[in-house]
């Protein structure tokens, strides 16, 4: 064989399996991926993945790490026992953003190996450092009876330094999580919510007009983000457009929930904070699968710390809630698993 037949079929994607010997070629290997650790409440289940086949990894790669997931891989529901109510991934750490214009915004949180173990049948922890961002972060997920998936999250930001830029931006780091929903027809999420300024509380639904955006708490502000033009990096552009926000609508408590015509299963995630000094959670949606206002959107969100200092220690609470869609009940079930949440928190 020459080499010029060898580099065709290298590039067609042709085998060189028992035609490469005395070339020193050796086709690549497919390494299963270890199983993933599985939690259960009775009610819900779920497969917890932690970034395998990463470690040791030293440069970004050139697409999207799909294959890498740090959280819920699969979620079942009694409900619904035979539908995967996940289609790639929940309460997914996807990014870590500062803002300005840098390759470390890129799927970082995705890269270090981030092994999960099981605490108990119902408890699974999972830790990393983020070279990138000189950044521990620790995820804990658990099912809780009847029907859901707590997440406790922590991060040690080592240099704070780090967030920002030689222009002065940022100042603040940004965790944003990816939950990748089933396929729906109503690709929006719902909420109590202030319409516009000065108007009342209503329950509402929300939904970007382009893909990616958030919407923030009544009281908090817009990120300052680099306006320089983005660079390119991967298969798309710096991840500092994660950042951008709608001054209207605004949330008005912690919680959202979406409605999955496919499966019939109301999602809802709810959180322990809104705004506080030092953080606040914004909700986020992409609709890079969604066509005709239907599709597996993300149903995403944000955590910002917006007062770093090295060495201290942040984080938050989330509950996932998974139960039947009923359009008579709808707004009021959610309101309520938001109210048993609260009372568990104390609040």
């Amino acid at each position: 064989m020459t080499w010029k037949s060898i580099v065709i079929a290298v590039l067609c994607g042709v085998s060189l399996s028992g035609q490469t010997k005395g070339t020193g070629i050796t086709p690549p290997k497919s390494v299963p991926l270890p199983p993933p650790v599985h939690i259960d409440a009775i009610e819900i289940s779920a497969d917890i993945r932690g970034n395998e086949g990463t470690e040791g990894l030293t440069n970004l790669p050139k697409t999207m790490p799909q294959a890498t997931i740090n959280g819920i891989n699969n979620l079942f529901v009694v409900a619904a026992p035979s539908v995967d109510q996940v289609t790639r991934s929940w309460m997914n750490c996807e990014h870590d953003i500062a803002g300005f214009d840098t390759i470390n915004d890129w799927f970082t949180c995705r890269l270090p190996h981030m092994p999960p173990i099981a605490v108990d049948g119902q408890t699974v922890t999972m830790s990393e450092f983020d070279p990138a961002w000189q950044e521990d972060l620790t995820l804990t997920y658990q099912a809780v009876f009847p029907r859901y998936i707590d997440l406790h999250a922590t991060f040690v930001p080592h240099d704070a330094a780090l967030f920002t830029n030689a222009a002065g931006f940022g100042g603040y780091a940004v965790q944003m999580f990816a939950s990748y929903m089933p396929q729906t027809t109503d690709v929006g999420i719902y909420t109590l919510c202030i319409p516009s300024a000065g108007a009342s509380e209503q329950w509402c639904r929300l939904n970007m007009a382009d893909s990616g955006g958030s919407w923030l708490h009544v009281n908090a502000s817009a990120l300052p983000v680099d306006p320089a033009p983005a660079n390119t990096y991967g298969f798309a552009t710096t991840y500092k457009g994660n950042l951008k926000s709608v001054d209207y609508p605004r949330y008005i408590q912690p919680f959202y929930c979406g409605h999955i015509t496919s499966t019939g299963m109301v999602y809802e995630i709810m959180f322990d904070r809104t705004v506080t000094a030092t953080d606040q959670i914004r909700f986020t949606q992409y609709k890079w699968l969604v066509k005709s206002e239907a599709g597996t959107p993300a149903w995403d969100w944000q955590y910002v710390i917006t007062q770093l200092v090295s060495g201290a220690t942040y984080g938050f609470n989330a509950r996932v809630a998974v139960f039947p869609y009923d359009a008579a009940t709808f707004q009021a079930s959610c309101q309520a698993e938001f109210a048993i949440y609260q009372t568990g928190l104390g609040q």
